[in-house]
């Protein structure tokens, strides 16, 4: 049997884990939105508007303002939008498009803060 005693320093590749994490949350969300907007139903903007990024991987929120009441009507089954290209579910609709490109996005900016070692 052979064997051998591996150490190394891993202090920097821990420090780094909650970056990469925040980096590929920020990245990730950023595209979600961003690919899913013009699939959105758009009367004055303000639905579209709204999208905010939470802290939690691919979670965008179209609405949850008093200002934009109707998001999830939207969503599920009260169509009222005006432009061409825009759907009801859009995330729905535009995850199996984009899908790919996101997984992309969040790998490459994972390794963009690990090389930063």
């Amino acid at each position: 049997m052979i064997g051998a005693n591996v150490r190394t320093n891993l202090s920097g590749v821990h420090a780094k884990g909650p970056l990469i994490k925040k980096r590929v949350v920020v990245v990730l969300t950023e595209k979600v939105r961003f690919d899913c907007n013009p699939y959105v139903p758009f009367l004055t903007g303000a639905l579209r508007g709204t999208a905010e990024r939470y802290s939690t991987p691919g979670k965008v929120v179209w609405g949850g303002t008093k200002d934009v009441p109707y998001a999830r009507a939207q969503y599920y089954g009260l169509p009222g939008k005006t432009h061409p290209g825009t759907v009801m579910q859009w995330f729905d609709y535009a995850r199996p498009r984009y899908r790919a490109e996101w997984e992309r996005s969040a790998k490459e900016a994972a390794r963009e803060v690990a090389n930063g070692l």
